[in-house]
């Protein structure tokens, strides 16, 4: 509650405990309105605190030892355990946690991308052409890409049916013909 309110609320406790409405003056007035809407709540509320003053004054209430309070203590500190935090502690749980997160950033920064990357080199190539009857030198850019791609390549190779008949001797010839000459 802000400091200028409680004044107030002190200062309207006050006036409630030795003013009637009737003998209220302006600023006084002013102070009773933001607390009350009408002078017959102020009036009731008034001789309520009167009338409690009084109650209390005649029915003292006797506590000649703490007993009560410091069994009901006990008892809610059984119900409920106390939570020791100590600042100490939670900064270590803060540092903790940053310490954390800054090595979970530089392990993530520092990985390599998994991305192939390809080299291009230009290389010249000497090569001779013929023109007529006299060599010439002619040189050409090419570029060659320098990745070892991965071929990946399965051998399902049927098994050969072996001719059990052999190749008659006609069949031979024939066949060496044709990888002599190249004709019929």
């Amino acid at each position: 509650m802000n400091t200028h309110v409680g004044n107030e609320y002190e200062d309207f406790e006050k006036l409630l405990a030795d003013k009637f409405y009737s003998e209220l003056t302006a600023n006084e007035l002013k102070l009773i309105n933001r607390f009350v809407t009408s002078p017959q709540e102020y009036e009731d509320l008034r001789l309520s605190g009167l009338k409690m003053k009084k109650w209390f004054a005649e029915n003292p209430v006797l506590n000649k030892s703490d007993e009560s309070l410091l069994k009901l203590k006990r008892a809610l500190r059984q119900q409920q355990p106390a939570v020791n935090f100590s600042l100490r502690k939670v900064w270590i749980g803060y540092a903790m946690i940053a310490m954390l997160f800054g090595f979970g950033g530089w392990w993530l920064g520092k990985s390599e991308p998994s991305i192939p990357v390809t080299r291009v080199e230009k290389v010249l190539m000497h090569d001779t052409v013929y023109l007529t009857t006299k060599p010439d030198t002619v040189f050409r850019e090419r570029i060659i890409y320098k990745d070892r791609p991965i071929i990946l390549t399965t051998n399902n190779h049927q098994p050969e049916i072996q001719n059990t008949r052999g190749v008659s001797m006609k069949e031979k010839e024939d066949l060496d013909k044709l990888l002599v000459s190249g004709l019929d």
